[in-house]
C-alpha cells in the first residue's frame, strides 16, 4: 500500500457519534513530538496527526458510490480506528470496513486500533455481542494488547479517562510509549494553569505577578521535573500493572513477595538488557526464571516473572516470588536526553538524573499502594542490582 495519505480512518456506529468527532478533533489538533517519532510511523502532516477520516466530516461529494468512496479513503488509510461498543458489533458496515481494511491476507491486522466506548462490552470473555464480527473472529489475535477504555469507572473522572485513552491510541500509532505522551500533556495542562494564574494575579498586582513567576518556575525544576514525571509513569505502571496484579493475588491464600528491579545507572534503562543480566545472574545463583502470565481484572492481564524454583525461605511460607522489571521507567531515557540539550544540566550526569527520577518512581509507588492497598506495599521491595536481589531470594533483606 504505497497510498498513506489518510494517518487513519475512524470506523464507527452511527451511535458513537459524538465520541467519534470528539477523537478526530483530539487526533488532528494534537502536536506529536516529531523527534521521537521514526520517520515510518510520522503522518504527512510535520506536526499534527492529520489527516484523520471521518465519513460524516470527510466524505466527498463524488459521482461515486458511497461504498466506493469508503473503500478508497480505507485503502489509503494507515490506520484503523475502531471504536467498540454494542452497536458497533451489530453494524453491517463497520464490519465491512474493517475487512476491508484487513485484505484477503491481513496483513494489516496490527495497524488496527480497538478502543472501548462501552461499558457494557466484557473484554475479558467477550461475546459476539460485543465486538465486530471480524474482530471476535480474530479476538485470539488481539486479546493480549492493551485496548484504550474511553469510558470512565466508578470514581474516575471523563476528562482523565479521555485523556488518558486518547495518549494510548497516538502512542499506538506513534510508536512511542504511551507515559511519555501522558507527561507531556500533564506538563502542559500544568503550565496552561500556571499561565491562567498568572494573568489572573496580573490585575491584582505586578509585583506579585514577578515573585509567583520565579517560583513557578523555581518549582518546575525542584517539583515538576523530579516529581510529577516520575509520578505521571507511576499512575500507569500502578493502574495499569501492580494495583491489578496485587488485587487478584490478594485472593490466594499465602500472598507472594514482588520484587521490582529498577535500573541503577542511565546504561540499565535498557529494558531487555536489565532483564537478561537478572536472569543470567540469578542462574548462576541456582535460581531459573519465567514469565506468567496472571489473571487480572484486565483484559490483557498482566505477565511478570516468577523465580522457579520457589527460594527454601519462602518454601515454609508457602509463597511465590515474583519479580517485574518496570519496563515503563524506559522514558526516563528520553527525558534526560532531552534535558542533557539544555546548558543548565551540562554539569548534572545522566546517572545522577536517573537516580533522582528513579527514587520518586519508587517514593510514589509505594506511597499509592499504601493508599490503596493496605499493608500490601510491605510485600513490595524495590532492588537495584541482581545483588540486592539475591538478597531478598534467601530472606536476608
Amino acid at each position: 500500500m504505497t497510498d498513506s495519505s489518510v494517518y487513519c480512518f475512524i470506523s464507527y456506529s452511527r451511535q458513537d457519534t459524538t465520541i467519534a468527532r470528539w477523537l478526530q478533533n483530539q487526533l488532528e489538533s494534537y502536536k506529536y513530538p516529531v523527534a521521537l517519532v521514526t520517520p515510518e510511523r510520522q503522518p504527512a502532516d510535520p506536526a499534527r496527526l492529520r489527516p484523520i477520516f471521518l465519513d460524516t466530516t470527510d466524505l466527498p461529494t463524488s459521482s461515486g458510490t458511497f461504498w466506493d468512496d469508503i473503500c478508497t479513503k480505507l485503502d489509503r488509510s494507515r490506520y484503523l480506528l475502531v471504536l467498540c461498543s454494542r452497536a458497533s458489533a451489530s453494524s453491517k458496515y463497520v464490519d465491512k470496513e474493517i475487512a476491508r481494511f484487513i485484505g484477503e491476507d491481513e496483513g494489516r491486522l496490527d495497524q488496527i486500533v480497538l478502543a472501548i466506548v462501552d461499558p457494557a462490552i466484557n473484554l475479558s470473555a467477550p461475546t459476539a455481542e460485543d465486538l465486530p464480527p471480524q474482530i471476535f473472529q480474530r479476538w485470539g489475535r488481539l486479546s493480549a494488547r492493551n485496548h484504550p477504555l474511553l469510558y470512565p469507572k466508578e470514581g474516575e473522572s471523563r476528562t482523565d479517562v479521555r485523556q488518558r485513552g486518547l495518549m494510548q491510541i497516538a502512542s499506538f500509532m506513534l510508536g512511542v510509549e504511551w507515559t511519555v505522551l501522558y507527561n507531556r500533556y500533564l506538563i502542559a495542562a500544568r503550565r496552561a494553569l500556571a499561565w491562567a494564574a498568572t494573568v489572573g494575579i496580573c490585575t491584582l498586582a505586578a509585583i506579585s505577578v514577578s515573585l509567583l513567576w520565579a517560583l513557578w518556575k523555581e518549582r518546575e525544576l525542584t517539583k515538576f521535573e523530579r516529581e510529577v514525571f516520575p509520578y505521571s509513569l507511576v499512575v500507569g505502571y500502578v493502574d495499569n500493572f501492580l494495583s491489578p496484579l496485587l488485587t487478584s493475588l490478594e485472593k490466594r491464600p499465602h500472598q507472594p513477595r514482588i520484587i521490582i528491579a529498577l535500573p541503577a545507572s542511565y546504561e540499565e534503562l535498557n529494558h531487555n538488557a536489565r532483564v537478561a543480566y537478572y536472569k543470567e545472574q540469578a542462574g548462576k545463583a541456582g535460581y531459573s526464571a519465567e514469565f506468567r502470565k496472571v489473571e487480572t481484572s484486565l483484559p490483557r492481564g498482566a505477565e511478570t516473572a516468577i523465580i522457579v524454583p520457589t527460594p527454601p525461605y519462602y518454601v515454609d511460607k508457602q509463597m511465590d516470588v515474583y519479580i517485574d522489571f518496570a519496563s515503563t521507567v524506559a522514558a526516563f531515557k528520553h527525558v534526560i536526553e532531552y534535558k542533557k540539550t539544555n546548558p543548565a544540566y551540562a554539569k548534572t550526569s545522566s546517572n545522577q538524573m536517573l537516580l533522582e527520577y528513579a527514587a520518586e518512581f519508587e517514593k510514589s509507588v509505594l506511597t499509592e499502594l499504601a493508599e490503596n492497598h493496605a499493608g500490601q506495599e510491605k510485600r513490595v521491595v524495590f532492588v537495584r542490582s541482581p545483588a540486592a536481589a539475591l538478597a531478598v531470594l534467601a530472606g536476608k533483606e
